[in-house]
């Protein structure tokens, strides 16, 4: 059975959440990174996430990240970004990283940082795309260096709700 935990979700600002975002990212993502972290070149993607330089204030169609909080302490975060196909012109919205603790998997969190990012992105107008890793680093009949990724799941602009806003 699932642990329900109060926490609350928000739109990061300022160089303290651009710092808060990389730590996190850097002790849970660990475990699927292929390869070591660039300190100086993670913080300018958050970064650039988290403060896109086309908004004044809050998220705009060229990224945003939301993180999840509890008694003040990020448990969950999603960093989206603007992509296009490459085959054709259309614009979508997936995401940069997307994790929670691991401890809290059955939370309930991920499904609000999803839910809440799917309702962002389609008051932009875009659809989102979530992909997700299910690599087994341990299986290596496929061949060195080739990682399987799930389907994306995708939500259509056009059927979902309002976001936190």
């Amino acid at each position: 059975m699932s642990e329900q935990i109060d926490f609350h979700l928000r739109y990061p600002k300022g160089d303290d959440d651009i710092i808060k975002i990389f730590h996190f990212l850097c002790v849970v993502a660990r475990p699927v990174l292929l390869g070591p972290v660039d300190a100086q070149k993670a913080v300018a993607e958050v970064g650039r996430v988290v403060m896109d330089p086309f908004r004044e204030e809050g998220p705009a169609p060229d990224s945003f990240a939301i993180v999840a909080e509890t008694n003040g302490e990020l448990v969950g975060t999603i960093g989206v970004v603007t992509m296009g196909d490459w085959y054709g012109h259309r614009k979508f919205m997936t995401n940069r990283w997307f994790f929670v603790f691991p401890q809290l998997a059955n939370s309930g969190i991920g499904a609000a940082l999803l839910a809440d990012a799917g309702a962002m992105c389609a008051q932009i107008g875009l659809d989102l795309v979530i992909h997700r890793n299910t690599h087994d680093r341990r299986n290596r009949a496929s061949g060195r260096g080739i990682i399987f990724t799930s389907p994306p799941q995708v939500m259509r602009a056009g059927n979902i709700k309002k976001s936190m806003q």
